[in-house]
């Protein structure tokens, strides 16, 4: 998932969810305070807590697609 993320009560959303929340539970302002934008994808790698969809940085991706060198006593 593209974007910035946002960080809003302990959970992490993506900003069409977090927008949407903003919206429809004004009360969370009250209980949890406002949304705070992150600059980068959270680490450890998490997902939104609305849509589920990972938030993806090439960064912190740890799937081994990268090439990686040879190990030590191996040909």
């Amino acid at each position: 998932m593209s974007g910035k993320p946002f960080a809003w009560g302990h959970e992490h959303f993506c900003a069409p969810d977090a927008t949407k929340l903003y919206n429809r539970e004004p009360e969370r302002i009250n209980t949890v305070g406002f949304p705070i934008e992150l600059d980068a994808n959270p680490v450890p790698a998490t997902f939104c807590s609305v849509c589920l969809n990972w938030f993806d940085d090439p960064a912190h991706d740890h799937r081994g697609s990268e090439q990686r060198p040879p190990q030590k006593g191996t040909a």
